[in-house]
């Protein structure tokens, strides 16, 4: 379905401007800037109008999404049971902040208010999936089932190397495309 398409499934009057664009936002995963222009012309309104409606509402987007959102609360409950942590560790695994998209359109990362889900803190979501009682270590696992970013070299957790009792030749259990993250040096003294 096209732009056009889209646009006349509505009345052109005003008050159906906001269910156009969440129309749009669930198609493309955001508001491109063509759709946005044609759904002003649609509607014969300024383009600024609808700009300030997209940025507006948090459910709107102006940046292309990745093809796996992470959503990482951050309310009071999940921030005291450190929600921050989790963030720090999809950085160092993806190299995204909140709000960036990975190069690859892979992943994406928001931070939201509160998922609603407070007795599970801290709490990750990824596309609809809710994930509780996240600890840094479980991150990369998580992340692992939606796969990695292209470009990005996964980490290998030592922890489960050991637990599964894998064996080798000065690191032959390792695959090629993993790094070993040696984690903190005291705890290997």
């Amino acid at each position: 379905m096209d732009i056009t398409e889209l646009l006349h499934r509505y009345p052109a009057e005003r008050r159906y401007m906001l269910a156009v664009l969440q129309d749009i936002q669930e198609r493309y995963q955001f508001l491109p800037k063509e759709a946005l222009c044609q759904t002003s012309g649609y509607f014969g309104v300024p383009l600024s109008k609808l700009y300030g409606m997209a940025t507006f509402y948090k459910a709107f987007s102006l940046k292309a999404k990745g093809k796996n959102i992470i959503r990482v609360c951050d309310g009071t409950a999940c921030h005291i049971r450190s929600s921050t942590v989790l963030l720090e560790e999809i950085e160092r695994l993806l190299h995204l902040k909140p709000g960036d998209t990975s190069v690859d359109g892979v992943f994406s990362l928001e931070t939201v208010s509160c998922l609603g889900s407070c007795a599970l803190a801290p709490v990750l979501v990824v596309n609809e999936e809710y994930y509780g009682s996240v600890t840094r270590t479980m991150v990369g696992e998580i992340l692992n089932h939606y796969g990695p970013a292209m470009g990005e070299v996964p980490v290998w957790d030592v922890g489960s190397a050991f637990e599964e009792n894998l064996e080798g030749n000065g690191g032959s259990a390792i695959g090629d495309r993993l790094a070993w993250d040696g984690g903190n040096a005291d705890e290997w003294a």
